[in-house]
């Protein structure tokens, strides 16, 4: 067995809430993919990766139990430009055709939401800064999509 294995395997068994969370996304991705014609192959990709990231913040979240939350440190810029980047992603793997573009976003707001509750309950950002960038996002994402299509990225 080499290293790496090794290594991938150690890894896989300490942060087991992000790998369970990328598997359980994962196979939804699949699913998804081949039950919803709408639903692309890069869009499941980024839905993994969605997966591991939400399993990486409950990691986040079980470690930080009984301990008080840090004061605030994200400026408002980068929150933005952040939130910008996630829309702008979403939007472009979202592009494929325009029923993709018109289901990707309910996609978006129920990520959003349960980003709005994740960053409201820890206290990563203020009130002001969480609906700037769900704003910042969903502008990002319809923007991004609707060019993506017309210049056919996909």
């Amino acid at each position: 067995m080499d290293i790496e294995l090794l290594a991938a395997i150690t890894s896989a068994i300490i942060y087991w809430r992000a790998t369970l969370s990328f598997i359980l996304f994962a196979c939804f991705a699949v699913l998804f993919a081949q039950g919803l014609h709408w639903f692309t192959v890069v869009q499941g990709i980024v839905f993994a990766l969605l997966g591991a990231a939400i399993g990486c913040m409950l990691d986040a979240v079980a470690e930080s139990k009984g301990t008080t939350p840090t004061p605030n440190s994200t400026t408002s810029t980068v929150a933005n430009v952040s939130a910008a980047l996630a829309g702008f992603v979403w939007g472009v793997n979202s592009s494929s055709t325009w029923e993709s573009i018109a289901f990707g976003f309910p996609f978006l707001l129920i990520a959003l939401a349960l980003w709005r509750r994740a960053a409201t309950s820890l206290h990563w950002l203020e009130n002001s800064q969480i609906t700037s960038c769900i704003w910042v996002t969903s502008i990002t994402y319809s923007l991004s999509a609707i060019i993506a299509n017309a210049v056919g990225v996909f």
